[in-house]
């Protein structure tokens, strides 16, 4: 499977993508755009009263299940419990 850019010539396959990726990141994309995800998460949790359900389909995740689920693994808490 190769990845190409949209309007470019350029096309590399996915290991060798997440290999630079890795290189120049520290982590695999899967677990960056969790990091950005998560992330985004915890100041929309500290800075507005939006439901932790909007919150999580707002920062890319269909599933609020999904969404509690890795931020609890991440926290130790659920997003439920993060506001005050």
């Amino acid at each position: 499977i190769a990845s190409c850019l949209v309007g470019s010539e350029m096309c590399i396959r996915d290991s060798h993508f997440c290999r630079l990726f890795i290189r120049e990141y520290g982590v695999a994309p899967k677990e960056y755009l969790l990091r950005l995800r998560l992330g985004e998460a915890e100041k929309l949790l500290a800075d507005t009263d939006l439901p932790v359900s909007a919150i999580a389909t707002q920062v890319g995740f269909s599933d609020i299940s999904q969404f509690s689920w890795f931020y609890k693994k991440r926290h130790g808490f659920p997003p439920s419990q993060a506001r005050k």
